[in-house]
């Protein structure tokens, strides 16, 4: 859940998603809940016959033409779910062209309007109350149908185990607090299944999924559109504000790892968390903590306290014992354990890095004060600053801190050695291995770069730096700490990948921890950054031109071709503002491809674009990217905080670059013609003529052009290239070009054709 106005705005969001008196009754038990949600029945005193009614429900809307409402039995003394069968419409328009377009990509239309002929559906609200007064009571005969549609609901709505509910549905149930919360479940005529929900706990309330059912799995909704509150769109309105009912201010976790004859590592942990109370009518609490990790114990300032955690479920939910006052301090204890570490041969492997610590709310920043105590035959280090180590009874006990709140805290451990750094004028560097071939080249790799990002953006807050082997297939980033790939401990090849693997994981210290992005939709922020951060250091750190230029071209390669085959070209990726989203059941392997690579691409078109092509200096692009760090650092910013950086830095509008490039997909292809004259003088003029295709006619871009005179002598300039044709004459010239470039040293993201004149 994300946290981003002040206080007295989450106070007034809340008056309006959430009334409450104090006569409701939150249930006090978790279980108690869910068994009465399954076992809840058509109520046949209930059943309304409806016409010409229309559900208004944000940016969905039902149309009721005519049918039967089956309401169905009270939950908690509260009417909350009810079934149609009937004829139907439905209607989904998304408030913002990213949406939009992606409902175009997904399902091949830029708004919803399907028939449905039953919907079974919770609601928060007055819902029952209006469709009361509208409806006619009748006795059906369709009360059957009308359970089967409830039941096909709840197999959409529960987990696989029937052991827990989505959370739109059951945090209100639990809070028993009217709400706009909504959920529904529909069989479209055009469409197939589709959910629909309005969730004003979550960081984007809105959501429509399409429904697939997997063997072994049962429901698999996936995503279509997410967005915010349609009212969050008006002028004067922030998109970021909190839907948090209580804000961590510290994390004091003791934990013990204990070696066992028969089943490995054994994690224990001990933590208190010290929160604050944000709403004053928050009763059930949602937290992740990892599946495998059971609560032994739990209590609110000493006092034992209701808590639910199921068996196949990562969510922890946690009942207050009674109603707090807004800004009322508390103090959460929480006992458990589990097996989240094996070892196998030298290697331990962590099954979670972020997992092992009750998190709650979206991006959260907390101190951590935390203590491990570890068999003394494994090296360990974690997040923050170490105060305290010691060993003894055959185990090594540590005490880190953090001086300055963090959003992710980790650790690792494992029978490593220890290659140590000590740069002058820098943090002191760790690096833990087990794989030994390639230690001492990532040691290097990390040192350059950080000494080089250092010097390009600025210092970073940690005071040492630790480097972990980790026997996965990726690398994670903490402050002051990395999880880096077995792979590349022991991979000597010479393409490059490796140093930038390093180099990348490296730059989130200063993109993404140092400066967070503020929601998904930023996130190219931290690993389109951190990317071309790496690139940066192959080219420049480590003098490597060709390399960096052959990954620039691979990665435009990707994007170009992806998902093109004989057969025809498949769906199109989305844009880089769709973030992990990108990563559909039918777009696999996108978010990588377009978060990381397309990311770095627009960074490499603005580093273009603001380059003095006559001295060759990068003065204004550098200084862009260290003034954005130096005046972020320690916050969390967006896409928009980045184009107004750029535009007080050239005073221009650059919101042009940012909807075709991060807001949309489309790349440009252009076909490039010339022909040189001999003008009377004895100069040379060069016409030059454009075809720009694949782009709408208004997709606007400078692209650089080289010209190539004797002696290898060169002349560069930059076009403006816009319309779906261009033609224009280069400045006169002293002797006939030998070449002419087009898109000089990569600098745009497209496709060149070189044409014939005619």
């Amino acid at each position: 859940m994300s946290r981003y106005l002040n206080f007295s705005i989450t106070v007034l969001i809340f008056s309006i998603v959430c009334s409450f008196s104090y006569a409701n009754q939150p249930y006090s038990d978790y279980k108690q809940m869910m068994n009465e949600v399954k076992d809840l029945a058509i109520d046949n005193n209930n059943i309304y016959y409806i016409k010409d009614y229309t559900l208004m429900k944000d940016a969905g809307s039902f149309s009721l033409d005519s049918g039967v409402i089956f309401f169905l039995k009270p939950i908690n003394k509260k009417v909350r779910f009810a079934v149609f069968i009937g004829s139907g419409t439905f209607n989904f328009v998304p408030p913002t062209k990213v949406e939009s377009d992606q409902l175009n990509r997904l399902l091949k239309t830029k708004q919803i309007m399907t028939n449905f002929s039953s919907m079974a559906f919770f609601f928060a609200d007055s819902t029952f109350d209006e469709l009361q007064q509208i409806g006619t009571k009748i006795i059906s005969d369709k009360i059957n149908n009308a359970t089967k549609v409830f039941n096909q609901f709840l197999y959409v709505t529960l987990s696989k185990n029937k052991e827990y509910l989505t959370s739109t549905i059951s945090k209100p149930l639990l809070d028993d607090c009217d709400s706009i919360s909504f959920y529904s479940y529909i069989e479209t005529n055009k469409y197939g299944e589709l959910a629909y929900g309005v969730d004003p706990f979550e960081p984007e309330e809105i959501t429509l999924e399409t429904v697939e059912w997997k063997a072994g799995i049962a429901s698999y909704p996936e995503t279509i559109c997410q967005f915010h509150l349609s009212s969050s769109y008006e002028p004067g309105n922030d998109l970021f504000h909190s839907t948090d009912q209580i804000d961590i201010e510290k994390y004091k976790i003791s934990t013990t790892i204990i070696s066992t004859l028969t089943s490995g590592l054994l994690f224990q942990a001990d933590a208190t968390i010290s929160l604050k109370i944000l709403d004053n009518k928050v009763q059930w609490l949602p937290f992740y903590l990892i599946h495998d990790l059971k609560i032994k114990s739990a209590t609110i300032n000493n006092q034992q306290i209701t808590f639910y955690k199921p068996e196949d479920g990562s969510t922890l939910w946690i009942k207050l014992p009674k109603f707090y006052q807004t800004n009322d301090s508390l103090y959460l204890n929480l006992e458990y354990s589990g097996k989240i570490i094996s070892r196998v041969g030298d290697y331990v492997f962590l099954k979670t890095s972020i997992g092992w610590y009750p998190t709650y709310g979206y991006k959260a920043l907390a101190y951590f004060d935390l203590s491990f105590t570890v068999p003394d035959n494994y090296e360990f280090v974690s997040v923050g600053d170490l105060v305290e180590e010691k060993e003894l009874d055959g185990t090594k006990y540590s005490h880190w801190t953090t001086s300055y709140k963090i959003r992710n805290a980790s650790f690792n451990l494992g029978p490593y050695d220890i290659h140590k750094v000590r740069p002058k004028d820098m943090q002191p560097i760790d690096v833990l291995y087990v794989t030994s071939e390639q230690h001492e080249k990532v040691a290097e790799d990390i040192q350059l770069s950080m000494e080089f990002y250092t010097k390009l953006f600025g210092a970073i807050p940690p005071k040492r730096f630790y480097v972990t082997e980790l026997p996965a297939y990726h690398g994670e980033a903490f402050p002051g700490m990395l999880h880096l790939s077995t792979v590349t401990f022991e991979n000597g090849e010479d393409n490059g990948s490796e140093e930038m693997f390093c180099a990348h994981e490296v730059g989130h210290q200063w993109w993404g921890i140092a400066v967070d992005f503020k929601t998904y939709h930023d996130q190219w922020l931290s690993e389109g950054f951190s990317e071309y951060s790496s690139m940066m250091y192959m080219q420049m750190a480590l003098n490597d031109n060709k390399k960096f230029f052959n990954f620039l071209q691979k990665y435009k390669e990707e994007l170009l071709n992806t998902r093109k085959s004989f057969f025809g070209n498949g769906i199109e990726p989305g844009p880089i503002s769709l973030g992990y989203r990108n990563n559909a059941s039918i777009t696999g392997g996108d978010y990588y491809l377009i978060t990381y690579n397309k990311g770095a691409w627009v960074l490499h078109m603005l580093r273009n674009m603001f380059l003095d092509l006559n001295t060759m200096k990068e003065d204004v692009f550098l200084g862009i990217l260290k003034e954005f760090y130096q005046e972020n650092r320690l916050k969390s910013v967006s896409t928009r905080d980045f184009q107004k950086k750029i535009e007080s830095k050239v005073n221009l509008d650059f919101s042009w670059f940012f909807e075709q490039w991060v807001d949309n997909y489309k790349i440009p292809k252009y076909g490039f013609a010339s022909k040189t004259e001999k003008t009377a003088d004895g100069k040379f003029k060069v016409k030059c003529k454009v075809l720009q295709t694949e782009v709408p006619a208004t997709f606007r871009m400078f692209v650089p052009i080289k010209v190539v005179l004797d002696d290898d002598r060169i002349v560069r300039l930059r076009v403006f290239i816009t319309g779906e044709k261009a033609e224009f004459d280069l400045p006169l010239l002293p002797e006939e070009p030998k070449k002419i470039v087009f898109n000089d040293l990569e600098s745009v993201l497209c496709e060149v054709d070189y044409i014939d004149w005619d």
